[in-house]
């Protein structure tokens, strides 16, 4: 399985409006595009959100990450959770235990 780690640092005082819109519209949505959410975590006091997705492939990952950003549910999804990041970082890990 293919699989990033993702970490955003969320505008100060919204990190529990970015998990609310994140929980109801990016997790269910991830999904139904083949995505595993490996985990996801809320750190109030650096005001991050870390999580983990994955997928079967390192291949199929990058064109689910292509359909998955163009679909009309993910262009259309509002309220966006997106516009509550303030930076946005990613990387690709590999399991070791």
């Amino acid at each position: 399985m293919h699989v990033e780690v993702r970490r955003y640092d969320i505008l100060d005082g919204q990190l529990d409006e970015f998990v609310a819109r994140w929980t109801s519209g990016v997790l269910p949505l991830r999904g139904e595009f083949g995505f595993t959410i490996v985990g996801a975590w809320a750190i109030p006091g650096t005001n991050e959100f870390v999580w983990v997705v994955g997928h079967d492939t390192e291949a199929s990952f990058a064109d689910a990450e292509e359909r998955y950003y163009s679909s009309t549910e993910r262009t259309s999804m509002s309220p966006n959770p997106a516009e509550l990041i303030e930076v946005s970082r990613k990387s690709a890990a590999r399991r070791v235990v």
